[in-house]
Order: C-alpha cells, then structure tokens, then sequence
C-alpha cells in the first residue's frame, strides 16, 4: 500500500480518512508485532523487559551490567552446574573480557551509542469532552448517578439489559478528534 502524506493536510485529512486509515492501522499492528518480537529476543538474550528502557543503548547497558553480575554470581551458587544456560556462561575460563561491560572498548561503544541517541518521552496535555459525552450515554442507560468513569464501566459490564442501544449513541459519537495527539512524543535531545 502506497500512502502519499503530502497530500493530507489539517483541512483535508477527515475527508480522506478512507486513504490512510487501513495504512494506519495496518502500520501500527505491524509495530506492535516487531515490537512484541524484539521484546521476547531482549528477554531471551539480556534478560531485560523493553518496556523498562527508554533507550536501546540503555537497555544494552542494563544486560551487559546484568549478565557480567549473574556470571559472578553462578560461580557462587551450588545448583551452577544443573541449571540450563546459553553456553558461554557455563565454562567461566572460555568467557572472554570482552563479553563484559566493564572491558574499556565495550563501556566506549556503550557510550557512543548512547550520545546522540536518548530521548525525551515529552506527552502533551491533551483535553477533550469525549469522556464527559460517553459517561452522560453510559448513565442515561444506566439509569444511575454514579461518578467516574471506572464505576460506570464496571456497571455497564454487570448489567443484564440490552446493550443494542447504547452501542448505536456511542458510534453515532464523533471519535475522529481523539487523534489529535503528539505523533512525535519521542523527540532526540541534541
């Protein structure tokens, strides 16, 4: 699929929705699938969880510093020789020093990967009377008088009555605008 984002401007992107919508959705399932593998892949290699670093050197920087402790903690520990491992942390002689972060040349490449490359998780404030429209829809249904989204939610779920109703007013709402948000939220720091 070929999507041209030229074209779409503030004062036309609503009409051709129809365009670049199944790109968009389409773009971010597959990010999340990429995602959901290099996070397994980073379990798996320096037993860290993405979603925990900011940054990919950072989480370079964590599983080295983690892999370089568990190595001289095996050493240590009685139940070294069953436990299963990937096979270079269970001969301690055949681990060069260079697989260490400590070793000067691996704390330099860290530290170049690392400038130039963190970022600032910057998330603007965003205001909308959409939740104030689909809590007044939820009570309306509800016949209740109930505060906070979370509570009308959990009656909404418990509730017994036919729901064909309220499933037509909150697609009659207008969702485009929600899509306002910070696209670039992860901006470099230069």
């Amino acid at each position: 699929m070929n999507v041209d984002i030229v074209k779409y401007t503030k004062d036309n992107w609503e009409s051709l929705r129809h365009e670049w919508e199944p790109y968009a959705k389409r773009d971010t399932l597959c990010l999340g699938a990429c995602l959901i593998k290099y996070n397994q892949a980073m379990k798996e290699t320096v037993f860290q969880n993405v979603s925990n670093n900011l940054t990919a050197p950072s989480l370079s920087l964590k599983g080295w510093y983690y892999l370089y402790h568990y190595d001289k903690e095996m050493v240590e520990e009685e139940w070294y020789e069953t436990t299963r491992m990937v096979p270079k942390h269970i001969e301690k002689e055949k681990i060069e020093k260079v697989y260490s972060h400590t070793h000067p040349f691996i704390r330099y490449f860290i530290r170049q990967s690392i400038k130039g490359g963190r970022v600032s998780a910057n998330r603007k404030s965003f205001e909308t009377n959409k939740m104030d429209e689909i809590c007044t829809i939820l009570k309306e249904y509800l016949e209740s008088d109930t505060e906070g989204i979370i509570d009308l939610f959990k009656e909404y779920s418990a509730s017994t009555k036919d729901k064909t109703e309220v499933h037509a007013k909150l697609k009659e709402l207008n969702y485009s605008k929600l899509m306002a948000f910070d696209a670039l939220g992860c901006t470099p720091l230069l």
